[in-house]
């Protein structure tokens, strides 16, 4: 496996080799004209646009991370979010009734976890780490 990284304007670009891939539908929807992971018709290659940690022109903020207890949620009003597990079980999901929106993960098992953030022009997903 090779994995190909660049951001939005391709000015910065780093491959790397023996990476082993994950394909999961939350995390890697394959929807056109949205940012995410990639195939480029070549088998074995995954490309991964790093462009901008902003939601449009409001920037996201996923904070503490780690947490214990409460995940905030700093982004665009109307923002769709799902906290999903490694194994892609949803455990979280809403829209963000404002720019602020609170979490309470004091009931999930302590480990690994990815936010997915989606707005009408972006998305993105975060790693979270949720500990105890």
């Amino acid at each position: 496996m090779k994995l190909s990284v660049k951001n939005t304007n391709g000015t910065n670009s780093e491959t790397k080799v023996r990476y082993i891939e994950v394909l999961s539908p939350i995390l890697c929807p394959k929807k056109p004209n949205k940012k995410g992971p990639k195939s480029t018709g070549n088998e074995g290659i995954l490309e991964v646009d790093m462009g901008a940690r902003s939601n449009g022109s409001v920037e996201t903020k996923v904070f503490p991370n780690p947490t214990n207890s409460t995940l905030h949620i700093q982004t665009r009003e109307g923002t769709r979010f799902q906290l999903v597990d490694l194994t892609g079980k949803a455990v979280r999901s809403g829209i963000t009734q404002s720019t602020s929106t609170s979490l309470d993960v004091t009931d999930l098992m302590p480990g690994s976890y990815f936010i997915r953030l989606e707005h009408a022009v972006s998305s993105q997903t975060l790693k979270v780490l949720i500990s105890k």
